[in-house]
């Protein structure tokens, strides 16, 4: 009788505490599963957008480099001809 009594009062004194922790710690573990999910989320659509961007700079580039091939080609025959009339 003796330690069903002291069972008791040891539950009644901290199995309050034991519920609360318990509680909280499944509220803390399912809001931190939400708040991964949003922010794997957010990563994937900066991911897609920045390989767009980098696909946009790629072909913003490759023209500048076909503009640029051509205003070296171009000055490369004002050269030749400056150089055939000296």
């Amino acid at each position: 009788m003796d330690i069903s009594n002291d069972f008791i009062d040891f539950f009644s004194i901290y199995g309050p505490f034991a519920v609360l922790f318990v509680s909280l710690f499944y509220w803390t573990l399912r809001t931190h599963t939400q708040r991964e999910e949003v922010y794997r989320k957010e990563i994937a659509s900066m991911r897609k957008e920045h390989e767009e961007r980098s696909k946009r700079y790629y072909t913003l580039l490759n023209k500048f480099a076909e503009k640029y091939d051509i205003i070296i080609d171009k000055i490369l025959d004002i050269e030749q001809k400056l150089d055939g009339r000296e």
